[in-house]
Formats: C-alpha cells, sequence, structure tokens
C-alpha cells in the first residue's frame, strides 16, 4: 500500500490481510524501505520483495510473525549487488542481479545452493569498469548519510577531472 498523504515521501509497504478480513499487519513497518516488487514466499504468510538499501537492492522477506524484514544482500566482487527481477516458487528462486563488473546476469537458488545460470557478459572483460566506493559523514544531529564515489576512468594531466553529483532521495 502507498499513503497518499505525502506521496512524495513515503514508501510503499506491505500490509497482509487474514482471510477472513480485518486490518492488516504491516509487516514491513518499522523500518526505512521503499517496496518494489513482491511475490508470495515459499511460506505461508511470507511475502519476499526487493526494496533498495544502502547502494543494494536486495531481496527481503516478511512475515507477520517476524519484528522486521530480514534481507539476502549479496556482494559480488566486493560490493552490494542489485536484484532487478525475480521469481520464487516451492522448489526455486530464480533473479537478475546486477553488480558493479557484472550486469543482468541470471541466478537459481534451489535446496540452498545459489548458483549462475547465465552471465551475458563475455564483452565487459574487455572495458575498464569503474568501480565505486561507499564512505559516510556525519551529520551535526549524528546522523550517518551514506554516500558513494564512482571515480573517473581517466583524469586529465593535471590530476583532474570534471565532478557529476547525482543526489538521490532518502
Amino acid at each position: 500500500a502507498r499513503q497518499t498523504d505525502e506521496p512524495g515521501y513515503r514508501g510503499t509497504r506491505i500490509g497482509l490481510i487474514p482471510v477472513g478480513g480485518g486490518d492488516p499487519i504491516w509487516v514491513t513497518d518499522g523500518v526505512h524501505l521503499s517496496v518494489e516488487e513482491v511475490r508470495w514466499g515459499p511460506r505461508a504468510a511470507t511475502v519476499t520483495f526487493t526494496a533498495p538499501h544502502e547502494g543494494a537492492v536486495p531481496l527481503f522477506n516478511a512475515s507477520p510473525s517476524m519484528l522486521e524484514p530480514t534481507s539476502e544482500h549479496r556482494v559480488r566482487e566486493g560490493l552490494p549487488s542489485q536484484v532487478h527481477a525475480f521469481d520464487i516458487t516451492s522448489e526455486a528462486l530464480v533473479w537478475i542481479e546486477s553488480s558493479a563488473g557484472a550486469p543482468s546476469r541470471l541466478w537459481c537458488e534451489q535446496d540452498g545452493v545459489e548458483r549462475l545460470l547465465l552471465d551475458p557478459n563475455p564483452w565487459i572483460a574487455e572495458r575498464i569498469v569503474a568501480r565505486p566506493t561507499e564512505d559516510r559523514v556525519k551529520r551535526p544531529d549524528g546522523a550517518s548519510i551514506q554516500y558513494w564515489v564512482l571515480p573517473p576512468s581517466k583524469v586529465g594531466a593535471d590530476g583532474k577531472a570534471p565532478l557529476m553529483l547525482a543526489i538521490h532521495g532518502g
């Protein structure tokens, strides 16, 4: 559900309603996430979803029995990955995932074993791929704000390069 009293500032959250009706149980309340894709999980009353978090887009699991969603953060080449699409059955989980050096690879997890099904990126070995680095700045109120720096692949003879900012909401 997306509340519309502040549509630009509120994320999408998940509520589960019993089959007999009643008020929703908001399984994503208490965490600062904005839900993207959602699928029913392999267990009853469990949902699996994606949401941007700390430079990644991991898979999360939630149910009324959990205090807050759990995440399945995947790290590839030392950096968080982003899940772009996924599907789930009682037999397997499949997803498309990108990381800094490996865009749009198809993965599968079955019986607790994760394996790469398709890597359409043989061309990337011939390219220079910039690797982002994470850092944080401490605000006067004590909050820690994450930021990422993506260095240029080339710098000028003077050691300088143009700076471009991509600021997103939080």
